[in-house]
C-alpha cells in the first residue's frame, strides 16, 4: 500500500512503458505514492503508446510535491530527480482522492 501503480509499485532501474493500457483502476494507500502505471522510483521512466482511463488514486492526504505532479500527469507517483518522458500517451478521468471511498 506504500509505493503503488498500476503496472509497477517500485524500481530502481530504468523502466519503459509501451503499447500498454490500464482501466478502472483504483488504487494507493497509507501514505501512498500512487501512479496510474508507476508507483515511486529513483529512475528514469519512458511511456510510449500507452492509455489510462478511469483511474483513482488515493493518497491518505500525502503531500504531492513531485514535478509529475505539478505539471498534472499521473504516470508516476514520484520520481526522485529523475525524467519522465511520455510520447503518444493518454490519461483520461484520472481523480486523487484523499480518503478512501
Amino acid at each position: 500500500s506504500w509505493q503503488t501503480g498500476g503496472l509497477v509499485g517500485y524500481s530502481s532501474q530504468p523502466i519503459t512503458f509501451k503499447n500498454c493500457a490500464v482501466n478502472d483502476l483504483f488504487i494507493g494507500g497509507y501514505n501512498a505514492t500512487a501512479g496510474t502505471l508507476f508507483g515511486l522510483g529513483v529512475t528514469d521512466i519512458t511511456v510510449i503508446d500507452c492509455q489510462v482511463t478511469n483511474a483513482r488514486l488515493y493518497t491518505d492526504g500525502l503531500t504531492w510535491a513531485s514535478t509529475q505532479k505539478e505539471e498534472g500527469t499521473f504516470w508516476v507517483g514520484h520520481l526522485y530527480g529523475k525524467t519522465l518522458t511520455v510520447t503518444n500517451s493518454t490519461e483520461e478521468n484520472v481523480t486523487v482522492v484523499s480518503d478512501y471511498e
